[in-house]
């Protein structure tokens, strides 16, 4: 008795599992039974193409019956040179629009990018990563403002705006000649409203370096914008502020910047 209940078992559970492989869809894709019973030689272009890693088209209800598909293109990014695919790409533009060719950029993180920009100012970075950090890796250059612009498609281009990069050096004094340690030496010079339309909208109202006096009243001030309108303010309490425009050849020039005290005369 118990060995035909065991047979009866076995038989009903070979049954269920024919049953379900009968109706059941793809299973990974590959081939179902059902379909080849349905539709053989169908089914064998579909476990052909499966097997070949193309993709079928999808069919009713979300199955994957019917004609094949073209493989899905990859995602619409810009190519450099060597047909690799870039990740990163824009352009590199001067204050009143013109490109910056033969201009070096840089993604250092999260993964090692490095380009040149071409002679429209455009740069694409096949090693970098969509959320990189964009940098001028030429020296004597530096970054004013940048913005990621994304087009109808969807792609994204960065924008950097650069100017040559120069240096002031210089003192701050009395009126008797003394230097003003701790003194602030602020350099500017405005950006919004000398950059282009097109730049304008993302650039700051203006660019600025700050930094103190030392003991003998010495300041130098790096990485600021050759650029028009430049100015520098020297301020201290106790002191009236002084601004005075930045010399035609800062390399060659020192500032020197005279501060009285407040109320007239200076008090040893």
């Amino acid at each position: 008795m118990r060995g035909t209940l065991r047979k009866v078992a076995a038989a009903l559970a070979l049954l269920a599992a024919l049953g379900y492989f009968l109706v059941s869809a793809e299973q990974g894709e590959g081939l179902a039974l059902i379909d080849w019973i349905r539709d053989p030689a169908g089914s064998r272009a579909r476990q052909e193409a499966y097997l070949e890693g193309e993709r079928p088209a999808e069919g009713p209800l979300g199955s994957r019956r019917g004609a094949l598909a073209p493989a899905a293109p990859s995602a619409g990014l810009p190519e450099d040179a060597g047909g690799e695919q870039a990740a990163v790409s824009g352009r590199v533009l001067e204050l009143d629009g013109s490109p910056v060719p033969g201009l070096v950029v840089a993604a250092p993180f999260p993964q090692r990018g490095v380009a040149t920009t071409d002679g429209a100012g455009a740069f694409a970075l096949p090693l970098a990563s969509p959320d990189s950090r964009i940098e001028v890796a030429s020296q004597g250059w530096i970054v004013l403002g940048s913005q990621e612009q994304v087009s109808p498609t969807g792609r994204g281009q960065w924008v950097l705006v650069v100017a040559e990069g120069m240096a002031l050096e210089g003192y701050v004094t009395d009126a008797t000649g003394q230097p003003i340690e701790a003194a602030q030496v602020l350099a500017f010079t405005p950006l919004a409203l000398a950059a282009s339309e097109e730049l304008a909208s993302f650039l700051p109202e203006r660019f600025e370096r700050q930094t103190l006096t030392d003991a003998a009243g010495h300041f130098r001030l790096d990485e600021l914008p050759s650029l028009p309108f430049l100015r520098i303010d020297a301020s201290k309490p106790g002191y009236v502020p002084v601004r005075r425009a930045a010399p035609d050849e800062p390399e060659r020039e020192l500032v020197e910047l005279v501060l009285e005290r407040e109320g007239g005369g200076d008090r040893r």
